[in-house]
């Protein structure tokens, strides 16, 4: 809880286990939002799932529940925060569908400028 005092902001990330976020994950979110919301009020965050195939739907809309409870800040994105495959070459290989590569050219412009 001290680094939460101190953090400028959040990444959560999970494995998608029968359509939700792992249990270890619930049960720290859990614990930490319970104990002391004010340590995440209006602080970014970023939620990240991933899955073999389904389920990283719900399983965001859960963590996000948490984060958004907490009225933490959500910045949008041009692109899915999922991604699926049970190894890393799986998901290079998802990763490389037309419409991600168009959304990873818009993010390199968008970063060159600031």
């Amino acid at each position: 809880m001290a680094r939460a005092e101190t953090a400028d902001g959040f990444v959560f990330g999970t494995p998608v286990s029968y359509g939700h976020p792992g249990g270890c994950i619930q049960s720290v979110l859990d614990r930490m939002f319970y104990a002391r919301t004010d340590l995440f009020e209006h602080k970014p965050e970023a939620a990240v799932a991933s899955a073999r195939r389904g389920g990283t739907t719900a399983a965001l809309e859960a963590l996000n529940k948490y984060l958004t409870i907490a009225q933490m800040a959500v910045p949008g994105s041009t692109y899915w925060n999922m991604v699926h495959g049970t190894t890393p070459e799986e998901v290079r290989q998802n990763l490389g569908d037309a419409d991600h590569e168009k959304s990873r050219k818009k993010y390199r412009v968008a970063s060159k400028m600031y």
